[in-house]
């Protein structure tokens, strides 16, 4: 994992860390048949990254699963306001308030989202991206170990110095 850190930090031009309580650095297997607890959802870290390693030819199969990022369809949302501004123009008064009536509410109401974008998944792409914005993960797939979506969850926090 230091290395992870380290590369991502690198790139990025930023001290990074594996985020605190979180599950940085532990590999999701997803078959075809699995069904995820949550839904469209935001991270608590500072960046977020998912690392696909399954095999090349199970990521080429059509529709395997890469990464959704979602736009909430009544506030036309993509991601939590960045600041003040944002969040005023949001109609909300505060972050929690709007989480709460947004993500948390609607996470498994799948009519409440619009997929607008999907990262198609590669074996050893790694995709960084801003925790605060909506996103899940594509439908699982394979029968077995061997042909599952496996990828590597990463949550990075600021380092200190």
């Amino acid at each position: 994992m230091d290395g992870i850190n380290a590369s991502v930090s690198r790139h990025l031009g930023l001290a990074l860390k594996g985020a605190d309580k979180t599950e940085h650095g532990r590999c999701r297997m997803t078959l075809k048949a699995d069904k995820g607890r949550s839904g469209v959802h935001i991270d608590p870290a500072f960046y977020s990254g998912i690392l696909y390693l399954s095999r090349p030819e199970d990521c080429a199969r059509p529709g395997a699963g890469g990464t959704d990022f979602f736009r909430h369809k009544r506030t036309g949302l993509e991601r939590v306001p960045a600041n003040g501004a944002e969040l005023a123009a949001s109609g909300y008064a505060d972050l929690d308030t709007l989480v709460g009536d947004v993500v948390n509410k609607d996470t498994t109401q799948a009519g409440k989202w619009e997929r607008v974008m999907r990262v198609p998944m590669r074996f050893n792409r790694l995709v960084l991206f801003s925790p605060w914005q909506f996103h899940n993960a594509a439908p699982g797939f394979g029968t077995d170990a061997e042909s599952a979506r496996l990828v590597m969850l990463l949550f990075f926090g600021r380092a200190a110095g």
